[in-house]
């Protein structure tokens, strides 16, 4: 499995902010960032929103490309 930091930062590369991905994983900016510095991994919950936001958006996005 992923770390926080790898679904953030496969997130932010692919136009993500930081704000964003806070907004969609219904948690601070700030806790955003301190994950993708790998000062915390974030709690459990969290984690599990990171998953799913990651999970929608490139599931679809391989969809998309398999479609094409």
């Amino acid at each position: 499995m992923k770390s926080a930091k790898q679904l953030i930062d496969e997130l932010c590369a692919d136009g993500f902010t930081q704000a964003r991905i806070a907004e969609l994983a219904e948690v601070t900016q700030a806790t955003i960032s301190r994950m993708q510095a790998g000062v915390s991994e974030g709690r459990a919950g969290t984690l599990r929103k990171l998953f799913e936001i990651h999970q929608q958006h490139f599931g679809d996005k391989t969809a998309e490309q398999v479609a094409a």
